[in-house]
């Protein structure tokens, strides 16, 4: 996978007219798809993600995750799935076991949802 997202950035840069609209999916204008547990272990695990409007969430090494989402706490426990990042727990209820990718660009990190739809960024503390 690191092999096509590399031959692809290149692609990209020299011949831009020849991709999707959409990039094909990933966005260059970032720096790094995490497509590994292990980047994401590097990067991202027990650092605080904050988001612009006060949200924010911890991926711990030991699998826990915590967060504030619209002002009510989640608690629940992270995984890995094939390159997405995956979340279960409770935020006043059951919540769904919903699966993300990710995208980091230095201290910054894009989340979208694995099935399509809003993207959002969060600033690494």
């Amino acid at each position: 996978m690191t092999r096509f997202l590399i031959c692809f950035s290149i692609i990209a840069t020299l011949y831009p007219a020849s991709l999707p609209a959409d990039g094909g999916g990933i966005d260059l204008s970032y720096r790094m798809r995490i497509v590994t547990e292990a980047d994401f272990r590097e990067h991202v695990v027990d650092r605080r993600a904050v988001g612009r409007n006060g949200d924010w969430n911890l991926s711990r090494s030991n699998g826990r995750l915590q967060g504030i989402y619209g002002g009510r706490q989640f608690k629940g426990m992270w995984r890995w799935s094939n390159v997405n990042w995956c979340r279960k727990g409770t935020l006043g209820g059951a919540m769904v076991d919903d699966c993300w990718r990710l995208e980091i660009d230095g201290g910054k990190l894009r989340v979208a949802p694995a099935k399509g739809g809003n993207t959002y960024t969060y600033r690494l503390n």
